[in-house]
């Protein structure tokens, strides 16, 4: 089992959801097992309705078998 953490700054919603798309066709033997969106704020922040700028933690997870005979 191997897991990784990915951390995307300044993206919109929809750009979280074309990475994952991407992720799922060009990677499926890892699978994504937890995502924390959080809001980037500041002054200059866009108004609450509009693609608000997010930071990502995406972990991902991949369960791989030994190939038969391989030792440890």
């Amino acid at each position: 089992r191997q897991r990784a953490t990915l951390t995307l700054s300044n993206v919109s919603l929809p750009q979280v959801g074309t990475f994952l798309n991407a992720w799922r066709t060009a990677e499926p033997d890892w699978i994504i097992s937890g995502i924390d969106l959080t809001p980037i704020t500041s002054k200059d922040a866009p108004a609450i309705g509009s693609d608000l700028p997010l930071r990502a933690v995406i972990t991902i997870e991949g369960v791989f078998r030994d190939p038969a005979g391989a030792s440890r």
